[in-house]
């Protein structure tokens, strides 16, 4: 057996080449800062719509312990469910 080498030569790309791969890379980085910015805006409207439904939950919760409040207050001074439910309670 004798012993061989081989050498593999590639060929730098052409600065044509190197031109048009830098520009696919540009590219690809401005539409990707686009897609971020667009991203973030989703995120900031995502953001304020919670806002809005985490302030009507407080709202919601402040109604229910006043609603717990009067039935309670109501269940104290005799009157049944189904009479305060159509507005017969005391």
């Amino acid at each position: 057996m004798s012993d061989r080498a081989v050498i593999i030569v590639e060929e730098a790309p052409s600065c044509d080449e190197y031109e048009q791969r830098s520009g696919n890379l540009e590219r690809n980085l401005d539409l990707a800062r686009k897609n971020i910015d667009v991203l973030q805006q989703r995120i900031i409207k995502v953001e304020k719509k919670i806002d809005k439904v985490r302030e009507k939950k407080e709202i919601l919760d402040k109604d229910n312990r006043k609603f717990k409040r009067a039935i309670e207050r109501s269940e104290r001074e005799g009157a049944s469910w189904d009479g305060w439910r159509v507005g017969i309670a005391p």
